[in-house]
């Protein structure tokens, strides 16, 4: 395994109301094959029609993908940056693209979402976000390993 810097970028986005489950699957499918060319995994949260995505990998793959791609996406809007840094070992080195709908759980986490959703709304845009959430506590909830799911 490389011993190189790992970049790490989480977003949040509301998801147009035109968008429905099938199109989700039909995105993430076409996600991963791209991700995997692009050596980039992460995650997908979403709820309510919020996403909360972990991208990780070179810097530059996911700066042209967020910043030229799902930033110009009609389906996304108001995307914000939460997190973005370099760290030593990916979270999810065995997912192209992890998916996982939480619209229907309820714990701290997701509450603090919903904060963040509210003050994206007020136009409170601006507020700095990482003081305030450990974002990466979130996604490690749902984070397993292909042995994980087996058993």
């Amino acid at each position: 395994m490389s011993t190189e810097n790992v970049f790490q970028l989480v977003y949040l986005s509301f998801i147009s109301p035109s968008v429905v489950d099938s199109e989700v699957e039909a995105i993430l499918d076409v996600a991963r094959k791209k991700n995997e060319d692009l050596n980039i995994t992460g995650m997908l949260l979403c709820r309510h029609g919020v996403f909360l995505q972990i991208l990780e990998g070179p810097r530059e793959a996911i700066e042209e993908l967020y910043f030229k791609k799902i930033i110009a996406d009609p389906r996304h809007q108001n995307c914000k940056v939460v997190l973005s840094r370099e760290v030593k070992e990916r979270l999810f080195p065995f997912w192209t693209m992890g998916f996982k709908d939480v619209s229907e759980i309820n714990f701290r986490f997701l509450d603090k979402v919903d904060e963040i959703e509210r003050s994206f709304k007020q136009g409170q845009q601006d507020q700095e976000l990482e003081e305030d959430l450990d974002i990466i506590e979130l996604f490690k909830i749902f984070r397993y390993t292909p042995k994980e799911e087996a058993s």
